[in-house]
């Protein structure tokens, strides 16, 4: 009886440990059935220019995945459509030259999909975005491939920055320095050579600030960090003059204090030199 109990028990594992076999044996077929999928690496992609500055080559990036990637020996071409819903303009805001990108095994099956983003339109008004929506339509070999559902479409936000040009030297009858140096840090950032109507020691006292469009934004540390700057001010589009409408400034350790110097009353012109 015993060895009856024995056999059956052997024979509802053989049973199990087949059907398992089974179940894994549907469960890879079915993944190896599964088309390799082509999209872009990212849904979103932002190009930031400036406004009246020329062209500017860029590209967004495709790639093809899926569980039978390694085994595809032949080359996947894609094709790309702008979408109707796009509103960017052709010509105006971009320019793209071509529609068809070919991806091969030996460049990993990726590829770039090139654009460029136009600035000089007497059109485009900054600060401005448009969008670019690319979709890929169309793909043929790499055994099958076909355009993902989830990245087969990027929306490219182009946005115009104003032009902003204030590097250079002022000068101003207001603080204890006559003449001023604007320097260029980046694109609308520049470095003010002394804090308007304070000093340390007879010594200038830099400090940042940035353009967006003629509005002018302090809020940068200064004194090797020890303190924080924040201010205001504007830029006559026709004269360069930069104003300054004062500044507060604080102990940056004890900000919730209240401020340590407040200059914000007080205006400061500066007259390009």
């Amino acid at each position: 009886m015993k060895t009856i109990n024995k056999f059956l028990i052997l024979m509802a594992l053989s049973l199990s440990f087949t059907s398992c076999l089974v179940d894994d044996d549907v469960l890879t077929d079915a993944i190896s059935e599964t088309p390799d999928l082509v999209g872009f690496t990212s849904s979103t992609l932002n190009a930031l220019v400036t406004e009246g500055t020329g062209s500017y080559d860029r590209s967004a990036t495709v790639k093809v995945i899926g569980p039978n990637r390694a085994s595809i020996t032949e080359d996947v071409a894609l094709t790309i459509e702008v979408n109707s819903a796009s509103t960017a303009i052709p010509g105006i805001h971009y320019d793209l030259s071509t529609t068809s990108v070919t991806l091969t095994p030996e460049g990993d099956l990726t590829g770039e999909v090139p654009f460029t983003v136009l600035s000089d339109d007497s059109s485009i008004s900054a600060p401005s975005t448009f969008t670019l929506i690319l979709d890929i339509v169309g793909t043929s070999g790499g055994n099958g491939v076909i355009p993902s559902g989830k990245t087969g479409s990027l929306k490219i936000n182009i946005s115009y920055l104003c032009n902003s040009d204030l590097a250079g030297d002022y000068v101003t009858t207001s603080g204890p320095f006559a003449n001023v140096t604007v320097t260029e840090l980046a694109d609308g950032v520049y470095e003010h050579s002394t804090l308007p109507g304070l000093s340390s020691g007879g010594n200038a006292i830099p400090f940042e600030f940035s353009d967006s469009c003629g509005d002018i934004t302090i809020d940068t540390l200064v004194l090797g960090g020890g303190y924080l700057v924040q201010g205001s001010g504007t830029v006559d589009p026709t004269t360069g003059v930069i104003t300054i409408n004062g500044y507060i400034l604080y102990n940056s350790t004890t900000v919730d204090s209240g401020p340590f110097f407040d200059n914000s009353g007080n205006t400061y012109v500066y007259t390009p030199n």
